[in-house]
């Protein structure tokens, strides 16, 4: 915990009208969230909005549990002063963010600059996230995450984060809800490939992880296996 910013309390969840948590990783990252999303939600917390990059937007539409979702690649921000329509764009983005007054913000980021905005620009009281390589300073209550992710999965680290709001985190699954629409998509799929009839199989993906650039090669199997 920074002792900067100590004397802030978490709130009850019950207490709770708002939470923004923020995520800008890839999709395994925000499946992640989803124990610690149904928990907040099933203690109490009234509404929780997220703000996400891009290409996670749609795991969380049909999630019962999910406010809004605010989309913003930090990525882009060196464009930004270049364009005033992306200018226009960002500005309206944090205002709107500004004005749901939350009382908390969550940050899966890793990074300092969620909490930074949560402090400087959203005036977000009380700032939770990890103390990952120092980057805690404008946090009011860390995790201590300085070995990674070791030990046990991502998603039991996310969950843990209940503790601060005065619950026992429990495992659970992670959620994904699926429209009847999609269902029948993914049926007429499995038909044309000759899987019918609920039969098991295995699905695989080897490639991914184009978000990474250069390091790419990192989320990826060898040929050979």
């Amino acid at each position: 915990m920074n002792l900067f910013w100590s004397k802030r309390r978490v709130p009850d969840p019950q207490s709770l009208k708002r939470v923004l948590v923020a995520n800008p990783f890839g999709m395994g990252d925000v499946l992640f969230m989803t124990p610690f999303i149904r928990t907040l939600k099933d203690h109490g917390v009234r509404e929780i909005d997220f703000l996400l990059g891009s290409r996670t937007r749609e795991l969380l539409e049909t999630n019962p549990h999910v406010g809004q979702v605010f989309e913003w690649d930090k990525s882009r921000l060196k464009g930004v002063l270049k364009s005033w329509q992306q200018l226009k764009k960002l500005a309206l983005l944090f205002w709107r963010i500004r004005n749901n007054r939350y009382q908390v913000l969550v940050d899966f980021s890793l990074s300092s600059h969620y909490p930074w905005l949560a402090w400087l620009i959203f005036r977000i009281p009380v700032r939770i996230g990890f103390n990952f390589k120092g980057r805690d300073f404008f946090l009011t209550h860390s995790f201590d995450l300085s070995r990674g992710y070791t030990g046990k999965p991502v998603a039991q680290f996310y969950l843990d984060f209940v503790r601060l709001f005065g619950i026992e985190a429990v495992q659970k699954r992670l959620d994904f809800f699926l429209t009847a629409e999609d269902r029948q998509n993914a049926d007429a799929i499995l038909e044309r490939l000759g899987i019918r009839g609920g039969r098991a199989f295995l699905a695989m993906a080897p490639g991914g992880g184009e978000s990474w650039g250069l390091d790419a090669r990192l989320k990826r199997w060898p040929v050979e296996y």
